[in-house]
């Protein structure tokens, strides 16, 4: 059970550390990847693509990793 629990714990410090990377570069990644959608592990872009689908279906299985949408800094999403 604790390994069970530290694994859980190393995998949520990978995503983290892989949201806070996709959140302090987003600006520059805008400048590239707009519109797209990017597959995050730590501080390493693993994959670019148009549906997020695509990028479950290669990186989903690797543990940690973030997957978002890039959109224009500009637009202020509510929730």
């Amino acid at each position: 059970m604790e390994s069970d629990i530290e694994s859980l714990r190393e995998e949520y410090e990978i995503y983290h550390q892989s949201y806070l990377w996709f959140n302090k570069n987003y600006k520059e990644l805008a400048k590239t990847y707009l519109n797209k959608y990017v597959a995050i592990l730590k501080d390493k872009i693993l994959g670019v693509a148009d549906t997020k689908e695509e990028l479950e279906r290669k990186f989903g299985n690797i543990k940690g990793v973030y997957i978002d949408l890039i959109t224009s800094p500009d637009i202020i999403w509510m929730v």
